[in-house]
This record gives structure tokens, C-alpha cells and sequence, in this order.
């Protein structure tokens, strides 16, 4: 029993540490948080740390991938599965991400990337690589589905990806520096988001 409790334990890890990692990102920033700020945080010892992540910014990429592109990634399955015309299974991926690019864990990683990615460019570099190649191939996927039902025009799949994930990116920013002046209406926002990219896909 008590091994079991252990290896349980030993599975959560990544999550603590991550976890306690965006609550320090949050706090101090990218520059401000240590390995050993983020163990204390944890209550765990700072080498239980490089067990799981090889760094600061491997601890980051790791939040990057279970807070946003795990989000993503099922989000797109999820809507693949959908029986329906291709604007719902649209409709539903994209409210579900742009719900995860605005939880309150993405947007301190969003902050992250905009006050200190040019300070520490590997950021960037490795969100790049990661999460926004998974996001392209996974568009791309979507888009085929949308292709191969007919419901999409082929030319589609050679339109630059950005034009569809960038709303999404803009509406986390948009939270991060003028929602208290004039927030967004997200299921509006949102309502009339896909309506107009339905238009240009079909």
C-alpha cells in the first residue's frame, strides 16, 4: 500500500511542479523565479525537480504543453468526433480553444512571452517548436476532415494557418492589457468569429 502511495505520488509530481511553477511565474516573472523558489513553492527539494524537467524553461515548456496544448489537442479530437455539419464541429473546437488560451494558468504564460520573451529568446523558440508547430498540424487535420466531407474548399489547406489561429492569440492579449477598460464579449466574439470563417472556408 505504501508503495503504491509512492508511486502515485512520483506520477503527480510534473503536475506540482508545474503548478507551483506558474504560481511563481505569476508572482515574479520568468527572470524572478528560481529552480529553488519554485521546489520551496512545490515542498519538494530542487534535485526532485531535475528529475522531470532538465531546466527553468524546460518547466515552462512543460506548463506550455499541459495547460494549453494538451487543451487544444483534445479540444480538436473532441470536435473530430462531433456528427454534425463541419460549421459545428468548427464552432465547438474553437470555443473550447479559446476558452483554454484564456484560463488563468495560460495567460501567465501568455505575460511571460510578452514582457520577457525577447529577454529570453529560448522561450519563444521553444513555444514556437512546440506548441504552435502541434497547433498547425493539428488545423491541418481539422481542415482535411473539413476537405474530405465536402464541406470545405481543397485551396483551404494552402492558406496560412495564422489567419486562424491569431484571433485566438490576439483575444489573450486583448485579456491580459484592455479587458478592464473594454472587455470582450467572448461567446459573441466568438459567434461571430467562426460565422465569418465558415463564410471563407466553405
Amino acid at each position: 500500500m505504501r508503495e503504491k502511495k509512492r508511486q502515485r505520488r512520483k506520477e503527480a509530481r510534473p503536475e506540482e511542479i508545474i503548478s507551483a511553477a506558474l504560481k511563481e511565474f505569476a508572482n515574479n516573472g520568468f527572470a524572478g523565479t528560481s529552480i529553488g523558489s519554485i521546489a520551496t513553492r512545490a515542498g519538494i527539494a530542487r534535485s526532485t525537480i531535475y528529475v522531470y524537467f532538465e531546466d527553468k524553461e524546460a518547466v515552462f515548456e512543460g506548463a506550455f504543453k499541459d495547460r494549453i496544448e494538451r487543451a487544444i489537442r483534445i479540444s480538436i479530437n473532441q470536435a473530430a468526433d462531433i456528427n454534425g455539419p463541419f460549421d459545428a464541429v468548427l464552432r465547438t473546437m474553437l470555443e473550447r480553444v479559446f476558452n483554454s488560451f484564456l484560463q488563468p494558468d495560460a495567460l501567465v504564460l501568455f505575460k511571460v512571452l510578452l514582457t520577457e520573451g525577447q529577454q529570453f529568446p529560448t522561450l519563444l523558440e521553444r513555444y514556437h517548436a512546440t506548441t504552435m508547430a502541434n497547433a498547425k498540424r493539428m488545423l491541418t487535420q481539422l481542415l482535411t476532415l473539413g476537405v474530405d466531407r465536402g464541406e470545405v474548399r481543397p485551396d483551404v489547406l494552402d492558406y496560412d494557418h495564422r489567419l486562424i489561429i491569431a484571433p485566438v492569440i490576439v483575444t489573450a492579449v486583448w485579456r491580459l492589457t484592455f479587458e478592464k477598460i473594454d472587455p470582450i464579449d467572448l461567446p459573441s466574439f466568438t459567434d461571430q468569429y467562426v460565422d465569418m470563417l465558415s463564410r471563407v472556408l466553405r
